[in-house]
């Protein structure tokens, strides 16, 4: 091999063939699953174990917000809401 360069082996970004088989199989094992998790789920007694369940499948469902951070000086805060009764001005017809 020459000092710094690739000479053999796979190019850059060309997939794994065995990772990709292995995905394969997992996605068509899950597929035919699918219509059986709420059974599975319903045939859960124990809350604590199905809070669990619910608990590891949640990240997938609702994907976790980032934090962001704000420059500069923060917006003024709120110093009170005044409502109107718009009723009022609209009557029933």
């Amino acid at each position: 091999m020459a000092k710094g360069f690739k000479t053999g082996g796979r190019e850059h970004g060309t997939p794994n063939k065995i990772t990709g088989e292995l995905r394969e199989v997992l996605k068509t094992a899950l597929e035919s699953e699918l219509n059986n998790i709420n059974d599975y789920f319903n045939n859960i007694e124990a809350p604590e174990k199905k809070l669990e369940l619910l608990s590891k499948f949640l990240p997938y469902i609702i994907p976790k917000l980032n934090t962001i951070e704000m420059e500069g000086n923060p917006p003024p805060a709120i110093k009170g809401i005044t409502f109107v009764n718009v009723s009022k001005q609209f009557p029933d017809e």
